[in-house]
């Protein structure tokens, strides 16, 4: 949408391109690819600037399936929005600070300049999140929960979609296209019960989504707020950040809690932790100024949205990965999102 091209590889990342984007002359460039296995809907690397300052540079998906799926979705419009309208306020939630972002008329290509993070401490997904950090986690996203909680403000962010949009109401057939897929390649691998919970959920992901968006209080949710999203003890002091906004939408904060607690905590964890973080959570809305939300809500919420996440890990299981981790990825968070439904079987919440 902007005046200059937005680069579709790291080698359009020159230092003329960068000055240009920057208004200043960067000088020489070093560029270094950085994440692999990590990001799964885009590319991301670190540029080392003349003067020895870095940012981190993230552009579209290497792969021509992936940007498909991007532009149905609407992923890098919502991310570029976020980091033009939201990211801009002190909402006492950290991100990484935005330096440059432009997207194209058809939402396939995008390039953000951002903060580099890289001195902040990360932790491995597939090993798992330490509890005292998943409380840090749950109190943060919990006064920025409550901020947005029923806010007028979220109707005038055209990008900010509710959870029922048209592209993800559409992803029903996307599911139901993979499922048969899934059951072929891990038959026997999760309990029937737990099978059975996730073909339902392909069969009603629209009605779900819409009967969500009608009867529940709606916040800004991140929605794949994940551990490899999320930088820990920053050098500026801040406890975490969290990046990556492409799918935030307006939704339920509870499914920000329960995708993390399914996806990023261990399955021993989360079956020891859930219902306290869960709570954890409820609290910090309470002290965020929520009203009419009881402890009770909060815990359906939670036990609904492991139903409303299912297509992340399922249709992402089917999505190219860049090497081996990025597998191994998808496969943890798909076998962790399996087991707590089968460990929940929230079968009251589906619309028929």
């Amino acid at each position: 949408m902007g005046t200059l091209p937005i680069p579709r590889s790291l080698d359009d990342l020159t230092a003329d391109w960068l000055s240009n984007a920057l208004g200043r002359d960067v000088g020489s460039i070093t560029v270094e690819r950085i994440g692999i296995g990590v990001g799964i809907l885009g590319v991301l690397a670190r540029v080392t600037l003349g003067d020895g300052s870095t940012l981190v540079a993230k552009i579209g998906s290497e792969f021509d399936e992936t940007i498909e799926v991007v532009k149905a979705y609407g992923f890098y419009v919502t991310e570029a929005g976020f980091y033009r309208d939201v990211a801009r306020r002190d909402l006492g939630l950290r991100l990484a600070r935005c330096s440059f972002v432009d997207i194209s008329d058809d939402g396939g290509a995008v390039a953000l300049l951002l903060e580099d993070l890289g001195g902040g401490r990360t932790i491995d997904q597939l090993e798992g999140c330490p509890v005292e950090m998943a409380e840090r986690i749950v109190d943060a996203m919990a006064g920025f929960h409550a901020h947005w909680w029923q806010s007028p403000e979220l109707d005038a962010m055209e990008w900010l979609r509710p959870l029922n949009n048209p592209a993800y109401k559409a992803g029903q057939a996307q599911y139901q296209q993979v499922w048969p897929l899934l059951v072929d390649q891990h038959a026997g691998r999760w309990s029937d019960a737990a099978m059975d919970i996730a073909r339902r959920w392909g069969e009603q992901i629209a009605d779900m989504y819409d009967d969500v968006v009608a009867t529940r209080p709606l916040t800004i949710a991140h929605t794949d707020l994940r551990l490899d999203n999320l930088f820990f003890d920053l050098p500026d002091g801040s406890p975490f950040a969290v990046l990556d906004w492409q799918l935030t939408v307006r939704a339920p904060g509870a499914l920000d809690v329960s995708y993390f607690c399914a996806e990023s905590l261990t399955v021993s964890d989360r079956r020891a932790h859930e219902e306290r973080l869960v709570a954890r959570w409820h609290a910090g809305l309470v002290a965020g100024g929520v009203t009419g939300y009881a402890p009770d809500d909060a815990w359906d919420d939670y036990r609904r949205a492991l139903v409303l996440q299912m297509s992340i890990p399922v249709v992402g299981s089917f999505m190219p990965q860049a090497n081996d981790r990025g597998v191994q990825l998808v496969d943890t968070m798909l076998d962790r999102a399996m087991t707590a439904l089968d460990d929940h079987r929230p079968t009251e919440y589906f619309c028929r």
